[in-house]
């Protein structure tokens, strides 16, 4: 049974942080609350219900003076079962530009503690607050315990380590627009991808070398990508053998025109350009959709699959999750698939819906699409091979990781076991 909000938050054991002679406690005015409904239940618990698309609500105005160099922290409880996309905190004038703002709040059906570090433009001891409860309508939280204090030293911590992760960010940014906005001398056109063979088109303005850059190579070190043949000045035609040993395979590759010797780039970085190729002699003809009429996210339900014809659906989209495809040892349940060198174990019923319901599609002239997805969950080495590092919580799903050899390995392998 589950107990209404109003409830569970009164029956919720208090965890008020305990004061300090530096904390500055805030007051929420209702009265001012914009696209939310909100009350004060009792001394200092607020209880929200928003409904628009931007709710928010300012505090009481401060009349005591205080040292904003020391105290630029805004923390509060929450208890929002529902979780909210983002809490942001105004200051000063209502822009971006005086605001902070925590990402994601995940779903809690206690108090959880939430906590703002104040640092862009905090410049003077501001008065009054605009706190907005992210984007949606119909959301129900309570907040109380909101007030000013220094930042912890875990805050801190990680303050500074957000700092710099982003100021490296910021500069891989900068390296990334002068790349795409230099034009080099050098091109290479096309790089068409068959079964036996890359064949790559171009011209090189001067002797140069061909590299190969693997997909887990940042931009900062394509020209120290291995190299793979020199090349006269002019327009080139070029058949590379595809799988040059059992461990590679360069339909995943890019490449790149250097001077000799240097790793200064004289072109872009091209991945494959056609790879219609690639497609078996004997592969069926593409669909053609015989209407518009689709549903998404189809998993296999043999009580419910006769729905998809009974409504007239003509594709259908399903999830495949990828991570979950592989056990890391063979155990029952599984059979080994062998790519690049490597035995992966892949579990059958991690399959065996997917080709039923497949199965059911091409009999019942129905366009399959399958969406790839990543998912958070797994054991710390599966989350450090299939996880993109800059993942963060409380998110379903990540980006592959494609930062590391294994990680584009891993999902390399998965492709082919679908293919």
């Amino acid at each position: 049974m589950k107990l209404p909000l109003a409830m569970l938050a009164l029956a919720a054991v208090p965890l008020f942080a305990q004061e300090t002679a530096m904390s500055i406690p805030l007051r929420l005015v209702p009265a001012s609350a914009h696209e939310a409904d909100i009350r004060e239940v009792e001394p200092g618990v607020y209880e929200v219900h928003t409904t628009g698309g931007d709710p928010y609500v300012f505090t009481e105005p401060l009349t005591a003076d205080y040292d904003h160099r020391q105290i630029h922290a805004l923390a509060c409880e929450m208890f929002c079962p529902a979780g909210i996309d983002a809490f942001q905190v105004f200051y000063g004038p209502p822009k971006e530009s005086h605001s902070a703002t925590v990402q994601n709040l995940a779903k809690s059906e206690t108090w959880a503690t939430v906590s703002v570090l104040l640092e862009h433009n905090w410049d003077q001891p501001y008065r009054t607050f605009r706190l907005d409860f992210g984007h949606h309508a119909n959301v129900d939280l309570r907040i109380r315990n909101i007030h000013l204090r220094p930042p912890t030293a875990e805050e801190r911590r990680i303050a500074a380590e957000r700092a710099a992760k982003q100021q490296v960010d910021r500069e891989l940014a900068a390296r990334w627009r002068d790349y795409l906005a230099t034009d080099y001398p050098g091109t290479i056109d096309t790089v068409a991808v068959d079964r036996e063979q890359v064949r790559l088109h171009g011209n090189a303005p001067e002797p140069v070398v061909l590299r190969e850059i693997p997909m887990y190579f940042s931009l900062d070190h394509y020209g120290e990508a291995p190299v793979v043949q020199a090349l006269p000045a002019g327009p080139f035609d070029l058949a590379l053998p595809r799988l040059p040993t059992a461990e590679t395979d360069r339909a995943y590759s890019r490449w790149v025109l250097t001077k000799p010797d240097s790793p200064a780039l004289l072109s872009h970085a091209c991945y494959a350009t056609d790879t219609s190729g690639m497609a078996p002699a004997d592969a069926p003809a593409a669909p053609v959709l015989r209407t518009i009429k689709g549903l998404g996210g189809v998993g296999y339900v043999p009580s419910a699959i006769q729905d998809l014809s009974d409504l007239g659906v003509g594709s259908i989209t399903a999830n495949i999750i990828l991570n979950g495809m592989f056990a890391p040892t063979a155990e029952p349940g599984t059979f080994e698939h062998t790519f690049q060198g490597r035995t992966f174990h892949v579990r059958e019923g991690a399959l065996a819906g997917h080709d039923k319901l497949f199965q059911y599609c091409a009999e019942h002239d129905i366009v399959p699409y399958a969406i790839l997805l990543v998912g958070r969950g797994g054991s710390p080495k599966s989350r450090r091979i299939w996880q993109h590092p800059d993942c963060c919580d409380p998110g379903i799903y990540t980006m592959a990781n494609v930062t590391s050899a294994e990680g584009v390995l891993y999902y390399a392998a998965a492709v082919d076991v679908l293919s």
